[in-house]
């Protein structure tokens, strides 16, 4: 039973995968040309994303697409999160997010993906994940990069944020990654038993490692941190003796 069962999410697993590759139509562009606005959002689409919302795969696509302002010399985006009834071509809940770049922030063909992980936050509200990574690399001193998470959660017509963390991230303190030695670290999030406010906290764990120039490592050692939800947002507690990184510099 146990493996009839594992078969069947391993085959809705590919499903969605396959889905997810080719979801991205027209009429869901078209869709989120139009948030927050009467006019379509103009430019051309710089990185997207499209994939069977895992709640009502048959009729319901979460979507992020990020739109190039025209004349920005690929310097400024319009990006949008959305879960979108495929049945209507009409988004649900939406966010929009104007954003330009920086010394460490540009957005590239696969900047932008969606996690669809059950990210059962209280009953009845699951969130939708989005992660982002940067199409520009670090090399500025005091050197801080991270690969972030964000979740969002439907309220009627808007996708509100209620988490971003560095799912991953690498600290060169007073020097530059890959010339100086780093700190490095992979970050992983799972739902605790325990709940604040009626809301689920969420436990990250870090793997943190040491590297240097040459290619050496430090075997990774983990260590655990609570996020609780403040009846507005989750908040996070740092890695131990790490600063950490709250969120993405985007501010998707």
């Amino acid at each position: 039973m146990r493996l009839v069962a594992l078969l069947v999410l391993a085959a809705f697993t590919r499903l969605c995968q396959a889905q997810g590759a080719t979801a991205c139509d027209d009429d869901i562009e078209m869709a989120l040309r139009t948030v927050g606005g009467r006019t379509a959002i103009p430019g051309d689409v710089t990185a997207s994303d499209c994939r069977p919302w895992t709640a009502a795969p048959t009729r319901t696509t979460a979507a992020v697409m990020a739109f190039a302002k025209p004349g920005s010399d690929d310097g400024a985006w319009t990006v949008v999160v959305a879960l979108v009834d495929t049945t209507r071509g009409q988004v649900q809940s939406s966010h929009r997010t104007e954003l330009e770049a920086d010394a460490t922030t540009l957005i590239g063909p696969q900047s932008l993906r969606l996690d669809l992980a059950p990210y059962q936050l209280k009953p009845g509200v699951r969130a939708l994940g989005l992660r982002f990574s940067s199409d520009r690399g670090n090399s500025m001193p005091n050197s801080r990069a991270g690969t972030p998470l964000r979740l969002y959660v439907a309220e009627g017509r808007r996708l509100r944020p209620v988490f971003c963390q560095a799912m991953g991230w690498q600290d060169a303190d007073q020097g530059v990654i890959g010339q100086d030695p780093w700190d490095e670290a992979a970050t992983t999030l799972s739902i605790s038993p325990r709940q604040t406010h009626g809301w689920q906290d969420l436990r990250l764990t870090d793997r943190l490692s040491r590297h240097t120039p040459d290619g050496k490592a430090s075997k990774p050692v983990a260590s655990q941190r609570v996020c609780r939800f403040d009846g507005d947002a989750y908040r996070c507690d740092p890695p131990p003796g790490q600063p950490g990184m709250g969120c993405d510099p985007a501010g998707l």
